[in-house]
């Protein structure tokens, strides 16, 4: 699966990952603009956090799925949202 890229909802800047570690932020999914779910802490590059010893990521509620086809389409009113937490 490959990487998926944010730019900073704040700032306008990239968020930075490598795969292993990355820029501390703080993610939101929306649903009909209201927050459903956030987590925070290094972006993992596939659109979720690692855990806080950075061996895992930490899972959305919502089925990966429709989290990876948030990345491309506007379905169900979903939407990920993430910001810089520096």
């Amino acid at each position: 699966m490959g990487c998926f890229s944010f730019m900073c909802k704040e700032c306008g800047e990239a968020i930075l990952s490598n795969s292993f570690r990355g820029e501390n932020v703080k993610l939101y999914l929306l649903k009909d603009g209201k927050i459903v779910q956030s987590m925070e802490g290094e972006y993992d590059s596939y659109g979720k956090v690692f855990t806080k010893d950075l061996k895992n990521s930490l899972e959305w509620d919502t089925d990966r799925g429709v989290i990876c086809d948030l990345m491309f389409l506007d379905i169900m009113n979903l939407k990920i949202i993430m910001a810089n937490s520096d």
